[in-house]
């Protein structure tokens, strides 16, 4: 996730001595940009700071190598659909929403120096699913939407939410200060018919993480199911190979069902577990080719670009 540094710091924190909350950390921090789990950025003002504040010479020089990367991450502040700001320690932990020129949206994260004191809440951030085949759907999503961004990366772990149970494993890791996106079938029949009982559910633990300043959001699908979602491209390429196949030739004959995010039952025509194999074989730039291309629904692409923003790490992998 892209983790930016407030100005704000350089007048309170970052200060020789440093306290041991803010040493701690900064030293989590500064091994999660370079470790690849996270993009840690700033201006070049605090980055300087922080060559000159006593840390160890591992973490300077983790904070120096990500110096490098500090023009195009502070770019991403326009684009990301959510980051974090790290305030001063005590600063109150809040969310806010904002729009850029580049998004309407933006879940902008306000959270104080200490809370990485955790090594826990560097790590890399989770995306939960209901099923972990869709969750291993998304991050595929989100892989592919990082090819449009120079090399970055979108590093994610999974987690399956059981089901029903997907809204509680939800709130037992946002309380843990873990960085949670959850992405749920919203399970509507028709536009107007209410939400699925998970669904609704995962609404609800979203306000309450919210409330509580928690780095946690929930995405519902604007479709019945992910299976709306998926585009034709996509579908037809994880296809059985046989060309005489009964599912293929159901699928050839109803393709202008797919991939418009509607409320139709398509299950009996995506199977999403050739579309996770389709997508596990194929490079991240092919799977953008597939899944975003022109004629595919604003929606999918909208989901790659939350995950991405979730999984946004720096180029340099040392997991």
């Amino acid at each position: 996730m892209l983790i930016v540094l407030s100005e704000s710091l350089r007048d309170s924190d970052l200060h020789t001595p440093l306290v041991m909350k803010a040493r701690d950390a900064l030293i989590n921090l500064s091994i999660a940009t370079y470790s690849g789990k996270h993009l840690v950025t700033g201006s070049k003002r605090i980055f300087a700071d922080l060559q000159k504040v006593a840390l160890d010479p591992g973490p300077a020089g983790h904070f120096k190598a990500s110096s490098a990367y500090i023009d195009d991450a502070q770019g991403f502040r326009e684009e990301a659909l959510a980051y974090i700001q790290v305030q001063p320690i005590g600063y109150p932990a809040r969310v806010e929403t904002l729009s850029t020129s580049k998004v309407a949206h933006q879940l902008v994260f306000h959270v104080p120096l200490d809370h990485f004191t955790d090594s826990e809440r560097a790590g890399c951030s989770y995306i939960i699913d209901e099923h972990l085949r869709d969750a291993n759907i998304y991050l595929a999503l989100g892989e592919a939407y990082a090819t449009f961004h120079r090399g970055f990366r979108c590093v994610m772990f999974l987690i399956d939410g059981h089901g029903g149970a997907t809204p509680q494993t939800f709130e037992l890791f946002a309380d843990q200060g873990r960085s949670i996106l959850c992405i749920v079938d919203s399970d509507r029949s028709s536009p107007e018919a209410s939400l699925g009982r998970t669904a609704a559910d995962a609404h609800t633990s979203h306000q309450t993480t919210r409330t509580r300043g928690k780095v946690a959001s929930v995405h519902i699908l604007p479709c019945r199911e992910l299976e709306n979602l998926l585009p034709a491209a996509l579908v037809v390429e994880a296809l059985p190979g046989d060309l005489q196949s009964p599912l293929r030739l159901k699928v050839l004959a109803h393709q202008d069902k797919l991939g418009k995010a509607d409320f139709v039952d398509l299950k009996d025509l995506v199977k999403l577990d050739p579309v996770y194999e389709c997508l596990a074989r194929s490079r991240p730039h092919e799977r953008a080719k597939l899944c975003f291309s022109p004629d595919a629904h604003a929606a999918i692409r909208e989901i790659g670009a939350l995950v991405w923003s979730f999984g946004l790490a720096s180029r340099r992998i040392r997991v």
